[in-house]
């Protein structure tokens, strides 16, 4: 029974440290991102039984150097809280045993993924261009997430009040510019950036965004929604 418990134990400890290293450590969140996504790749591309292990391994491999990055940062930090050069050394190369797992885990993507993405992508190139909606949602996401990055490194705590570039003048344009490339029709078009006018003019008269940070965000949202339109439908 003792060992039995000590073995329960120390499975609840090795959870702990995981859930540990998910809340503190922003490189383990987006690894755990990223490896969702890969595996959630290798189902939709129906991977072999060596590919698939390839691909666990390289996750695995990749997960177990970020823990081992942070045991050994909370070690040094506990042993040296002053700055130290030894401290320093411990650190990085932690951190060198991270980066190098990860390159190992992009190298082996891209040799199990390289042949199966390109006739998916080609599929999925002929469906965007069939259905500009597709391209509109696209447009609309990648301008938003554009605009998140803009605000955090601004240190911006409310990501829809205030900041650089303003997401809802972002969105008001890129939306405008995909109405334009979808229907080709003038008037529709200078209704479709009046109104995106408005949505602007409302962010500054609010208070909410000063005029260089709403257009900021006009010219991001044209921006993104004519590069991708020309690219994909031109």
């Amino acid at each position: 029974m003792g060992s039995r418990r000590r073995l329960t134990d120390s499975f609840r400890c090795a959870a702990d440290g995981v859930v540990h290293a998910l809340r503190t450590q922003r490189n383990m969140r987006v690894h755990f991102a990223l490896a969702v996504a890969a595996l959630v790749a290798a189902l939709l591309f129906q991977l072999s039984t060596v590919e698939l292990a390839l691909v666990f391994v390289s996750i695995s491999f990749v997960i177990a150097a970020e823990l081992f990055n942070t045991a050994v940062e909370a070690v040094v930090d506990l042993v040296s809280p002053q700055y130290h050069p030894l401290a320093r050394i411990a650190k990085d190369t932690a951190a060198a045993a991270v980066l190098l797992a990860a390159i190992n885990a992009l190298v082996v993507g891209y040799f199990v993924f390289l042949g199966k993405i390109d006739p998916w992508m080609l599929r999925g190139l002929q469906e965007l261009r069939r259905d500009p909606v597709y391209v509109t949602f696209i447009a609309l996401g990648l301008t938003m997430a554009v605009g998140f990055i803009g605000k955090s490194r601004h240190r911006v705590y409310n990501y829809f009040q205030g900041g650089m570039p303003s997401i809802h003048a972002a969105v008001a344009f890129c939306l405008a510019t995909a109405i334009g490339y979808i229907t080709w029709n003038g008037m529709a078009t200078l209704l479709a950036f009046l109104l995106a006018g408005l949505v602007a003019q409302s962010r500054v008269e609010g208070g909410i965004h000063t005029l260089g940070e709403v257009v900021a965000g006009a010219v991001l949202g044209v921006a993104v929604a004519a590069v991708l339109f020309s690219l994909i439908q031109g």
